[in-house]
């Protein structure tokens, strides 16, 4: 009888640690499956959608690996609403970007892209002026 128990204890043990086993790893997977990683040659090809408070839109595709055309889609700006111009784009970690470029008015666009929040920071400059608007970013077809 004791050997019995004592079997039957060992068994439960054993089928608890494998449910533990497989309970980690689901939750590793989800924890990866949260954090999106991505890169700068990830970028090409692609068109996001750069939102700040729905007060203006824009279409920026990623036409290249130095070329980026973007579109104003909703709200009004001064200026053109449609440019191309060249970018550079240095990776900040897994899932951060870094992506700024200069349009033909002398606006200047630093852009922060958290590919992890979707979350978009951009500073901008022209002339003597510095500004910052947050938003949020996502992919578009």
């Amino acid at each position: 009888m004791k050997k019995n128990v004592l079997m039957l204890l060992a068994f439960s043990i054993f089928l608890t640690s494998c449910s533990e086993n497989k309970r980690s790893k689901s939750d590793n997977k989800i924890l990866n499956e949260k954090k999106v990683r991505t890169d700068v040659k990830g970028l090409i090809g692609k068109t996001y959608e750069f939102n700040y408070a729905e007060k203006y839109v824009y279409h920026i595709k990623f036409k290249s690996d130095s070329t980026v055309q973007w579109k104003l889609v909703k709200g009004e700006f001064p200026g053109t609403a449609e440019e191309t111009d060249k970018y550079i784009a240095t990776q900040i970690s897994e899932d951060i970007l870094f992506v700024s470029w200069v349009e033909e008015s002398g606006f200047g666009y630093c852009n922060v892209m958290d590919f992890n929040t979707n979350n978009l920071t951009t500073h901008a400059r022209h002339g003597n002026s510095v500004f910052v608007n947050p938003g949020k970013f996502k992919e578009v077809k």
